[in-house]
C-alpha cells in the first residue's frame, strides 16, 4: 500500500515484499502501511528532484495525471506557502499522501537563522477529504497527525535493552509539548 497504488504516473513501476524476521517485534504506528510507504516514496522523489536539480513541487506535478485530485490539493499547498516565491535562504520541505479516498500534500519551512538545526517555523497543510460533515474533526485529525509526526521526528525515542523496550510510559518516553510545537 502507498506505492503500488501511488498517484505518480511511473512508466516503469514493479512493487515487491519479502517479510524478513526482525529480533525486535514490528507493528504499524499512527496508520497502516501505506504512511510508511508513502513516506519512503516521497523521500525518493526529493532525492531524485535534487539529483536532477528539479523543483520538488514541479516534479511532483508533472508526475500526477491532469485529473487527479492532489493537483489542487498540492498547488493550494505551494501558493500558502510562497513556495515558489521563498528566498534562497527559507529551506521548505514538501510531502503529499493520497490514500482513502483523501488527499494530502504538507509543506514545512525551518525557521531562518535557527539556533539549532531542524527548527521548524511553520507548517501548511492542504487537504481534499471529500465530504466534510465536521470541519473540526478534520481539523483535529490533520493537527493531530501533524503533531505526532513532529513529535516522532523531534523528540520520541524507544530505547532497547537486550531486546526489551525499556521506555514504556511517558515519564520515559517523551512526546512533543505545545510549547515546542510551531
Amino acid at each position: 500500500g502507498g506505492i503500488s497504488d501511488a498517484p505518480y504516473r511511473l512508466a516503469h513501476r514493479k512493487v515487491e515484499h519479502v517479510p524478513v524476521e526482525l529480533p525486535v517485534p514490528m507493528a504499524f504506528w499512527r496508520s497502516v502501511g501505506n504512511t510508511l510507504n508513502t513516506f519512503a516514496l516521497e523521500t525518493f522523489l526529493d532525492e531524485w528532484a535534487l539529483q536532477h536539480k528539479i523543483d520538488p513541487i514541479d516534479l511532483r506535478l508533472r508526475m500526477l495525471p491532469t485529473e487527479h485530485r492532489l493537483r489542487p490539493v498540492l498547488a493550494r499547498a505551494a501558493e500558502l506557502a510562497s513556495w515558489h516565491q521563498r528566498a534562497p535562504e527559507n529551506a521548505l520541505g514538501v510531502a503529499c499522501f493520497s490514500g482513502y479516498g483523501s488527499h494530502v500534500a504538507t509543506i514545512v519551512r525551518l525557521q531562518p537563522n535557527a539556533t539549532h538545526p531542524g527548527q521548524i517555523a511553520e507548517i501548511i497543510c492542504a487537504v481534499d477529504c471529500g465530504t466534510v460533515i465536521n470541519p473540526d474533526n478534520v481539523r483535529a485529525q490533520v493537527e493531530g497527525s501533524i503533531q505526532m509526526g513532529l513529535s516522532a521526528a523531534l523528540r520520541e525515542q524507544v530505547v532497547l535493552e537486550k531486546g526489551q523496550v525499556t521506555s514504556r510510559n511517558f515519564d520515559s518516553y517523551r512526546l512533543l509539548d505545545i510549547a515546542q510545537s510551531p
